[in-house]
C-alpha cells in the first residue's frame, strides 16, 4: 500500500528525472494521510505518522551538504561537508553567510582545516562584527597571533597577558581577534575571549613563520571583515598596543587608500642594497590594501624561513608592488628584538617617557614584552596622564 502510493504520487507530481531519487531529497512527499488506510482509528494513525515524520527529519539531518569557500583568489570546494544542521554555508568576497538558525555559531572550513568562527549580531549573520548602524564600519581590528598548542614555552602566558591587559578594554572603536594554532577546542585562552573572536590557523615554529603569516593574510580577506573593519592590524602576542592612540591616529587617515604601516626596518635585498620592510610585531593594512595583499601572497609560491616580515617585503618586490604599496611608518613604538636574552623594552619605555617628559600613553606599541613586563607596563599606563601633545615628538627606539 505504502510503496504503491509513493509510486503513484511520483508519477503524478514529480518530473521524470526525480522519480528515482530518494523521496526526501528532491521531490516532496505525498501527504502523510495517503500513506495509511483511512479506516484506521485516529489513535493508531498518530504514532505511525509521528514515526514517519521522524524518519524523514533524521534523513535530512544526516544528509551530505555541499559547501563552497573562497579565500582571496583561490577557491576550495568541499563536496561532502557534513553539517550539524541541514544548512549550506557560503562565504567569501561575493557571498553572505546563510544559515537556518541566526543565533548559532557557525564554523567554516578554509584551507587545510583552518577555520573561522562566524557569529550573529542583531539577528544578522556576521563575522563577529557590528553592523554599520552600530558604528562597526570604522573599526580598527586587531588580530593577535597566539601560540597555545604546546605546553613548552610561554605561549599560553603571553595570550593571557594580552587578554588581561591592553585587549581587556580596548578602544570602543576597535575589536580584538585571536589567531589560535590549536586544531580543536577547547582552546587554551582566557574565558573572557568569546568564540566569535577566535580564528583558527596553523601551528608552526620560528623557521616556518612565513607559512602561517601567509595563511593569516588570506584569512582576513573576507567580505564580512572588510564590511566591518577599516584597518587590519596583525599583532604578535608579545606586543603591547595602545588601542586608543592607534585608533585616534588611524581615524585621521583614509582606509580607502592603500596603506601598509608599522615600524620600518631594512633588509639586504641580495643586491647589496637595503630595502625597507614593516616589522612583523605590528603591521597594519588599510581595508583597500587587504585584497591586494591576499592576492599577492597567493601568487608568491616561494617563501623562505624565519623572518616572515622580510618574506612579505620580498614577495611585494617580486611582484613590483613596492611603489603601489610602500612600507610606511606608523605611530611611536619601542623595540628590543634581540633573541636569547631578556628584552629591555620595558625599561626603554620608561626612560623615553622620562627623557621626553611625555606620558606613557603617548606610545602606540611596544615589542617585545615578557608576560610579567606586559602586566607591569599596563599598570603604569593606567596611572599615567593622558597624552597632552602629539606623540610624534617621542624618540623612536629600535634594536
Amino acid at each position: 500500500m505504502r510503496r504503491s502510493g509513493m509510486r503513484n504520487h511520483r508519477r503524478r507530481h514529480c518530473p521524470l528525472r526525480f522519480r528515482l531519487e530518494p523521496r526526501w531529497l528532491k521531490c516532496p512527499s505525498p501527504p502523510r494521510e495517503s500513506l495509511f488506510p483511512l479506516a484506521l482509528p485516529a489513535r493508531l494513525l498518530a504514532p505511525a505518522r509521528a514515526m514517519a515524520a521522524h524518519r524523514a527529519w533524521r534523513s535530512a539531518w544526516h544528509a551530505p551538504k555541499p559547501a563552497l569557500f573562497r579565500v582571496g583568489v583561490r577557491a576550495v570546494t568541499i563536496a561532502t561537508a557534513f553539517a550539524a544542521r541541514p544548512v549550506v554555508f557560503l562565504a567569501g568576497d561575493g557571498a553572505d553567510l546563510e544559515s537556518r538558525r541566526k543565533s548559532e555559531i557557525h564554523t567554516g572550513f578554509l584551507e587545510n582545516r583552518h577555520r573561522i568562527n562566524h557569529g550573529s549580531f542583531a539577528g544578522r549573520d556576521t563575522f563577529g562584527e557590528k553592523s554599520s548602524s552600530d558604528g562597526g564600519n570604522d573599526l580598527v581590528c586587531f588580530f593577535v597571533t597566539t601560540d597555545t598548542v604546546g605546553t613548552h614555552g610561554d605561549g599560553r602566558s603571553r595570550a593571557e597577558a594580552v587578554a588581561t591587559t591592553w585587549a581587556a578594554e580596548p578602544s570602543n572603536r576597535s575589536r580584538v581577534y585571536y589567531f589560535v594554532d590549536e586544531q580543536t577546542p577547547p582552546y587554551h585562552l582566557p574565558s573572557s575571549i568569546t568564540p566569535d573572536r577566535v580564528i583558527q590557523t596553523i601551528g608552526t615554529d620560528y623557521d616556518h613563520l612565513p607559512d602561517r603569516t601567509r595563511v593569516q593574510l588570506l584569512t582576513i580577506n573576507t567580505k564580512q571583515l572588510k564590511d566591518s573593519c577599516n584597518w587590519f592590524a596583525l599583532v604578535d602576542d608579545d606586543t603591547y598596543v595602545n588601542t586608543d592612540s592607534v585608533v585616534a591616529k588611524a581615524s585621521r587617515m583614509d582606509a580607502t587608500k592603500l596603506h601598509y604601516m608599522g615600524a620600518i626596518y631594512n633588509y639586504n635585498n641580495g643586491s647589496n642594497q637595503w630595502a625597507p620592510f614593516v616589522h612583523g610585531d605590528f603591521k597594519m593594512f588599510s581595508r583597500a590594501a587587504v585584497p591586494l595583499v591576499a592576492e599577492a601572497v597567493a601568487k608568491c609560491d616561494e617563501w623562505g624561513s624565519g623572518m616572515e616580515d622580510v618574506e612579505i617585503a620580498k614577495c611585494f618586490a617580486k611582484l613590483d608592488m613596492i611603489n603601489q604599496l610602500p612600507p610606511e611608518t606608523f605611530g611611536d613604538s619601542v623595540h628590543d628584538n634581540e633573541r636569547g636574552k631578556r628584552p629591555t623594552t620595558l625599561q626603554q619605555a620608561f626612560d623615553i617617557s622620562k627623557k621626553s617628559s611625555k606620558s606613557l600613553k603617548c606610545l602606540d606599541f611596544l615589542h617585545k614584552l615578557l608576560p610579567e613586563d606586559m602586566h607591569t607596563f599596563s599598570e603604569e599606563v593606567s596611572k599615567s596622564p593622558a597624552c597632552a601633545t602629539a606623540s610624534s615628538s617621542l624618540i623612536h627606539l629600535s634594536s
